[in-house]
């Protein structure tokens, strides 16, 4: 067994692990991240910033030259993918089945996702009425069905975006990838699956890239997941070398991503084009490399230790819910042209109502995953699977 650096545990090749699934030996545990709870609330606070909250010239300015939105939704799509990737290579090295992965990530997305969707479906005849200045029709199937993002390439924006509920388009993202990425990981070697990330994705980003800028189509850059994948590919890849990830090299590449995604920002245009696409990608990778092998050892210190408070957990994992929930509260105090008042108590509505969501429905829905776990045989391993580089 050898030792990686920082502060987490040791990796086994993965000929043990092989062994490991198929002995009665114990099974492999991965090592909680703390510090990626404080970088999902900053991804938040982005994509909260770019739809208007606390509106002021200077948060325009920051949305024109830094695309505040698609940063945050990138630095989410990098760090799905990292830990999403990780979980799934620990499940096949424990010989989880490929239905449990499942099972435990619809119980985590589906009870917050229709619980919107029904209560805003609900709402609206009445939302109609005292606002039809902002809402003005139902619920969409395209919503219902994670499709919004490529219906919207398709129909006009105004037939299909009368719940005002256009913010879901990354959610439908983030499914696409993951109804096809579990099975590639499970289907395949663990090197052969790398090399799909290696080569076939960005073969389709690189194309689809181009096809829409031949068309002139920059709404597929926003929407489109051929595009938008490329984060969660990258996260995942950073799952295949965590070790290194965590190492004092990354560092160097952290810092490198982030003062090139920088200079991209001068000649931003206000419409996302693939200087903007390589500028987000370029600092959500270099941001989640920076918490991953900078801060991340830094939570055991004293003055990092706050990370770790099991308060801020906890905030960290509402803020799927904080996103699900927030652009409903922002068109009701209507902080896009209000002053600081009314953005305070929107804020205090998201976060209250992403409390109760998260502890009567989400909560309770995600306990269930206990039951799609394998058993262990023994006392866990602290071992990362994921740190191996092969």
């Amino acid at each position: 067994m050898r030792r990686t650096e920082g502060n987490h545990c040791s990796a086994q090749p993965p000929e043990t692990y092989r062994n490991l699934r198929q002995s009665e030996g114990p099974l492999i545990k991965l090592d909680r991240i703390h510090s990626f709870g404080p970088l999902r609330l900053i991804s938040c606070g982005l994509v909260f910033f770019a739809h208007d909250l606390f509106h002021s010239p200077l948060t325009q300015y920051l949305e024109r030259h830094i695309h505040c939105g698609q940063l945050g939704v990138d630095i989410f799509f990098v760090l799905s993918g990292f830990l999403i990737t990780r979980i799934l290579l620990a499940d096949k090295a424990n010989g989880s089945p490929w239905h449990y992965f499942v099972a435990r990530r619809s119980l985590r997305i589906f009870p917050a996702w229709f619980l919107l969707l029904i209560t805003m479906s609900l709402l609206l005849p009445w939302l109609c009425k005292v606002r039809p200045d902002v809402w003005t029709g139902p619920v969409h199937w395209s919503i219902w069905t994670y499709t919004y993002n490529y219906v919207a390439l398709i129909l006009p924006i105004d037939r299909i975006d009368g719940a005002k509920l256009n913010h879901l388009w990354s959610l439908c993202v983030e499914e696409h990838f993951y109804m096809v990425w579990p099975i590639i990981v499970y289907a395949l070697p663990r090197r052969q699956s790398r090399k799909i990330l290696l080569t076939a994705v960005p073969v389709v980003v690189i194309g689809s890239v181009y096809y829409y800028v031949h068309r002139s189509d920059f709404w597929g850059f926003d929407l489109a997941t051929n595009v938008r994948c490329v984060s969660l590919a990258i996260g995942s890849l950073m799952a295949y070398h965590e070790g290194w990830c965590r190492s004092r090299s990354a560092q160097s590449a952290a810092g490198a991503a982030i003062f090139f995604g920088l200079m991209l920002t001068a000649d931003s245009s206000p419409t996302l084009t693939t200087q903007v696409l390589v500028m987000d990608v370029l600092l959500s990778t270099g941001i989640t490399l920076l918490f991953l092998a900078t801060i991340e050892p830094l939570t055991v210190t004293r003055w990092f230790s706050w990370m770790r408070h099991k308060h801020l957990d906890a905030l960290g994992a509402m803020t799927y819910g904080m996103y699900l929930y927030h652009a409903t509260v922002f068109q009701w105090f209507k902080v896009e042209t209000t002053g600081i008042g009314h953005s305070l108590m929107a804020i205090i509505a998201v976060l209250a109502i992403a409390t109760i969501s998260y502890t009567v429905v989400e909560r309770p829905f995600n306990s269930l995953g206990r039951y799609f776990r394998v058993s262990p045989r023994a006392n866990p391993v602290p071992v990362t699977p994921a740190l191996v580089t092969n």
